[in-house]
Formats: structure tokens, C-alpha cells, sequence
């Protein structure tokens, strides 16, 4: 599926297909799909990446910074198209992610969320914009 995606890539030069595959701890399915098919970027959450993510605490920003610079290095050399690769687990691996998890889990294990959005409050106003 992934090899039909990037012919379709190749053949309009106008599109970059994300596609999200399977892998929470380990990303053996990404990794084994991109060996496969040579897609643009790949991101392995217990690659080095996924390690430099959660060793320097990198954001959510940070990583979409390092997938757009991809896009535009590409597009200077005038490939407007192409195949990203991530593992769903990868965003585990972000710390402010992390904390807003918590923080969520806190709220729902000992509040009521109401449909007006009072809960909100009781975020930090880190995990408050990140939510």
C-alpha cells in the first residue's frame, strides 16, 4: 500500500501522503516498511529520534519543525511531493505530551467534566495550549 502511495506521489509531483502505521513501544512495523519502500522521512519512535525527542524534550512544535524542514529542503530541489512515515506511538515519546496526559488523567479520575469546560481550568497553561 505504501509502495501504491508513492508511485502516486512520483506520478502527480504535487502531494506528501502521511501515513500513520502501527507500533505503540517498538516501531518494527515502520521500520520494516520503510526498508521496504524508501519513503521520504520515516520517524521511529525507538530510533534515534524517538530517543532525541524524549532525551532532549524536544515539543510537539519541534518535531513538526524537523518534518517541515524535510518538505522545504525538498522543495528547493523541486520535489513537491513525497511519503512520511510515523509510528503512532511517536507521540508518546513528546514530554509536554506527557504531562498533558497526566494532567488529564488526574482531572478525570477525581472530576466530573462538565460540557461547559470548567476541568480546563485545572490544566497548567502549558498543557492548556498544547490541549
Amino acid at each position: 500500500m505504501i509502495g501504491n502511495v508513492m508511485t502516486d506521489g512520483r506520478s502527480t509531483g504535487k502531494y506528501y501522503h502521511f501515513v500513520r502505521l502501527m507500533g505503540r513501544a517498538a516501531s518494527h512495523i515502520t521500520l520494516e516498511c520503510a526498508l521496504q519502500t524508501h519513503p521520504t522521512l520515516q520517524l521511529l519512535e525507538k530510533s534515534s529520534f524517538g530517543y532525541i525527542v524524549a532525551a532532549k524534550k524536544l515539543t510537539l512544535k519541534n518535531v513538526t519543525d524537523h518534518i517541515v524542514n524535510v518538505i522545504l529542503r525538498r522543495a528547493d530541489l523541486g520535489y513537491n511531493y513525497g511519503i512520511i512515515l510515523i509510528p503512532e506511538g511517536l507521540i508518546n515519546f513528546i514530554p509536554e505530551v506527557q504531562q498533558l496526559i497526566a494532567e488529564l488523567n488526574e482531572i478525570l479520575a477525581h472530576e466530573v467534566v462538565d460540557e461547559d469546560g470548567l476541568w480546563k481550568k485545572k490544566l497548567t497553561s502549558q498543557s492548556l495550549e498544547l490541549f
